[in-house]
């Protein structure tokens, strides 16, 4: 088939192939921003477990200790429940939270 294609169908192909060009440069982007998120979490994790091992034999917690590996602790009201007192205490660790 030799001859040019008729000018509405041109221009219905190229708004079509840039309508998908746009989608897939948005996709890459967000799979560059994903692999690039994945990777500082990684980061984050092997860090924090390098911390972890520096302190596995430790007997007596320091000030230092606790900087480095806890963000805040936060301490819930008193309650009482079958006779017994309690308290909620959730401790939210530096990198932990972020891994998930």
């Amino acid at each position: 088939m030799l001859g040019t294609v008729p000018e509405a169908v041109f221009k219905n192909l190229l708004t079509k192939y840039e309508a998908e060009r746009v989608d897939k440069q948005s996709l890459a982007q967000s799979m560059k921003q994903k692999l690039t998120d994945t990777a500082q979490d990684e980061r984050d994790i092997e860090q924090y477990l390098a911390n972890i091992r520096k302190y596995v034999a430790v007997e007596q917690l320091d000030r230092g200790m606790l900087l480095e590996l806890i963000n805040y602790i936060e301490i819930g009201e008193r309650g009482e429940r079958d006779g017994q007192k309690y308290r909620d205490v959730v401790i939210h660790y530096n990198l932990v939270d972020k891994a998930g």
